[in-house]
């Protein structure tokens, strides 16, 4: 039994190294893959200072890379924050200053535009890094540190428990602002396990 979300991709990367994880519009990943581009962005999350417990934030469209930005921040130890890219930069805003949002993932064609909109607010200012997966083509507004994932190494990646945070998710924020809840991998891991022994989920489905 896993006692960390990332575990499970893992030991899915090792018993069936070969096998599709993930299947995109125009292309695919095996479980190999994923294990070791998430890997690459979780070494280049801990070079730039992200410890266990760090909110990381994820501002991106569903998509291959998205599920490597999931993994990526588990396996650094930090927590993800999903911002919709699309979302009314108040409210964007609103979900870093809940968070103290100080990494930021992103995709090279949003990041002027997205960061630009959430810096107009007092709220952002905590903002400092962004995380693209690839070359950032545009510049980078209010002086942020830009970092191209998975170019950077360092010897060994943190230890995390499954008491450590796995993700924070926003209310609407219908009767005010939005409110952050904290999910832990233990949380996680429960409906997880009893949703694929419900539906009897195997390596074929």
């Amino acid at each position: 039994m896993a006692f960390l979300i990332h575990e499970l991709l893992r030991n899915s990367a090792k018993n069936v190294p070969d096998s599709i994880a993930v299947v995109g519009p125009k292309n695919s990943m095996t479980y190999a893959e994923l294990d070791a581009r998430s890997d690459a962005l979780a070494h280049s999350l801990v070079a730039e200072g992200v410890t266990p417990g760090t909110p990381v934030g994820i501002a991106m469209h569903k998509s291959l890379d998205s599920i490597i930005g999931v993994y990526g921040i588990l396996k650094a130890g930090a927590c993800y924050v999903p911002i919709d890219a699309f979302a009314p930069a108040q409210r964007s805003a609103a979900i870093v200053a809940n968070t103290e949002l100080r990494y930021l993932l992103t995709t090279d064609d949003r990041i002027s535009s997205l960061v630009s909109e959430m810096m107009e607010h007092e709220e952002a200012a905590s903002l400092a890094h962004v995380f693209v997966p690839g070359e950032a083509k545009g510049e980078v507004p209010g002086g942020l540190r830009c970092v191209s994932w998975g170019h950077t190494e360092v010897s060994t990646l943190p230890q995390v428990t499954d008491t450590h945070l796995a993700y924070v998710l926003h209310t609407s924020g219908s009767t005010g602002a939005p409110k952050g809840v904290a999910i832990t991998h233990r949380n996680a891991l429960c409906f997880v396990e009893s949703a694929a022994r419900y539906w009897d989920v195997s390596a074929k489905d």
